[in-house]
């Protein structure tokens, strides 16, 4: 499915609804409304352990563990928590963009509304920390997170982050957008 994302009056370009450079539908969720970082980190790990075919506690356990060592937030409002699990058979990630800040370390006292979780299995971690380091890198850009924050829906996230890898101008979240 394609549609058009008006850039102005005059000039429109195609974009791929199916999927972004990052992440494709199923691996992003908009508006969740949580209280605290345990729920975030739940709701995650439910939806991660439906696509990984594992237990969700065995995720949210993994992920909980990783985030005691350290908390993944930064001072832009993301965080990145992360885990490594054994019968994981391929990595996966989770955008999730709360609807309200949550407090993910009461060290630095940060509200993080923009989460992205990583697992990874185990058997091939060589790969990981390039992957942690372009997420970082991404989604420290100001510009994105804006329109990642101005999003309405999933197509909205989609456009966002097409619109980024592309180096492409913004388009104010759901102006504009025609389905054909």
């Amino acid at each position: 499915m394609k549609h058009l994302a008006n850039l102005d009056d005059s000039n429109c370009k195609e974009v791929d609804m199916l999927e972004s450079p990052f992440f494709s539908p199923e691996e992003i969720i908009t508006g969740l409304l949580a209280t605290d970082v345990d729920r975030v980190l739940k709701a995650g790990s439910l939806v991660l352990a439906k696509a990984a075919g594992l237990p969700s506690e065995e995720i949210l356990k993994a992920v909980r563990e990783s985030e005691k060592l350290g908390s993944t937030a930064n001072s832009a409002g993301v965080a990145i928590p992360h885990a490594f699990l054994r019968k994981l058979p391929e990595p996966l990630k989770l955008l999730i963009l709360l609807r309200d800040p949550v407090i993910f370390n009461h060290d630095i006292n940060v509200p993080v509304d923009v989460v992205i979780m990583l697992i990874w299995p185990t058997s091939r971690q060589n790969g990981f920390l390039p992957a942690l380091a372009r997420h970082s890198r991404i989604f420290r850009d100001p510009e994105l997170l804006a329109r990642l924050r101005a999003a309405r829906d999933v197509t909205d996230v989609i456009v966002a982050l097409g619109d980024h890898s592309r180096g492409t101008p913004t388009v104010r979240s759901g102006q504009g957008l025609s389905l054909r």
